[in-house]
């Protein structure tokens, strides 16, 4: 990736919706279809998958960063297990609940001056995305 910008870098790895402006309002999807909603889902996470096999490359080609690399993998990690649910006859799903310690605030790294996206569980499983700002 020297060199080369993160939206070139994801372009080539079939990861460009994550660097529009918005994953959700890009999505062509019926947002009142339970099975499409799952079906976006579904392929978030095997992205996310296949992104944290490319960082574990990344870790040996890169030993000096592979401990910032683990810890977002970490992160990630943690993000799918406590907010998806696989199904046993394939697919996701949004988990029912919240989990106890549940990581609630996640820097946008896109997004300059210290801009961090907030997910605070409300009225069972909706959720609310709020936008806060801190200057760095």
């Amino acid at each position: 990736m020297e060199g080369e910008s993160g939206a070139a870098w994801a372009e080539r790895q079939g990861l460009s919706r994550y660097f529009g402006s918005s994953l959700k309002g890009e999505a062509a999807i019926d947002w009142d279809d339970k099975k499409q909603r799952e079906g976006l889902l579904t392929a978030i996470v095997q992205d996310a998958r296949r992104l944290l096999g490319l960082a574990e490359q990344a870790q040996a080609a890169h030993p000096q960063q592979a401990e910032t690399i683990a810890a977002a993998a970490a992160l990630l990690r943690r993000l799918i297990a406590q907010d998806v649910e696989e199904k046993p006859e394939g697919g996701c799903q949004i988990k029912e609940g919240t989990e106890k310690d549940r990581v609630v605030s996640v820097h946008d790294a896109r997004c300059g001056m210290g801009a961090r996206v907030r997910v605070s569980a409300s009225m069972g499983t909706r959720q609310r995305w709020r936008w806060t700002w801190r200057v760095s």
